[in-house]
């Protein structure tokens, strides 16, 4: 579903890129560690590029959702530098989600505080690195790439909460600390959610916590919100 080339606009030396498979340095075939320009990628598809090998530094998510996704230049910082890819098969999926394991509303995705759970061909099921020990151990990622049809990763459940919650474990509600093992779900290959914090985050943790992604080209595709709005009215919060 991807062919990469070294040249812009398909030019030069190419090579066909598998599903499921995380290339990495020399395994990218014909000698294109570190020289692609350009790529087609075929609808239907993700792909996520890094210049890392292992999936961290520069990197970014390209999804071919309803046609061709035809790129004749990369951009300027993975032009030449992609040393990681990954293919995934891109589903569809309606707004409607669920937490948790039950059934009954035409839900087309679903999450359940963990990485236990598995899509079926109707429902996607998106993983989730609760806290520290989802995102610690690079064991982890062979368990998450095996996922059936699972294309995105949840980061830590209200790690902003050093009472409660995965902030209370491991330091994890210091910001600093949680970026850490956010960067090591870069090497799953996947498209990254940020951890799901409380309705006061994006003015303190989550705001430091994507600074700081940011300084060291940790992506977050996704902003996770926990919005509770107790005691109060969406006309004044």
């Amino acid at each position: 579903p991807l062919t990469v080339y070294k040249e812009i606009n398909k030019g030069g030396t190419s090579a066909n890129i598998k599903v499921n498979v995380i290339h990495s340095g020399s395994s990218i075939p014909n000698g294109l560690d570190n020289a692609i320009s350009s790529f087609v990628l075929q609808r239907g598809f993700m792909a996520v590029m890094a210049d890392n090998n292992n999936g961290t530094g520069i990197s970014k998510v390209f999804i071919a959702s309803e046609k061709d996704l035809v790129v004749n230049e990369l951009p300027q910082n993975l032009k030449g530098f992609i040393s990681f890819i990954r293919v995934i098969p891109w589903n569809w999926v309606s707004k409607r989600g669920l937490g948790g394991s039950k059934n009954g509303m035409n839900e087309t995705w679903f999450y359940q505080w963990g990485n236990s759970g598995t899509s079926s061909i109707y429902k996607e099921y998106a993983t989730m690195a609760w806290g520290k020990n989802g995102a610690d151990d690079d064991n982890d990622i062979t368990l998450y790439k095996g996922k059936y049809k699972a294309t995105h990763v949840m980061a830590f459940n209200e790690s902003d909460n050093c009472n409660d919650q995965s902030g209370q474990y491991a330091n994890m509600c210091q910001p600093a600390v949680a970026v850490t093992y956010y960067e090591n779900l870069m090497k799953r290959g996947m498209r990254l959610v940020s951890p799901s914090c409380r309705e006061n985050a994006p003015f303190g943790y989550l705001e430091e916590f994507f600074n700081l992604a940011t300084e060291k080209n940790i992506r977050i595709d996704v902003i996770g919100v926990h919005w509770y709005d107790w005691g109060s009215t969406p006309a004044n919060s």
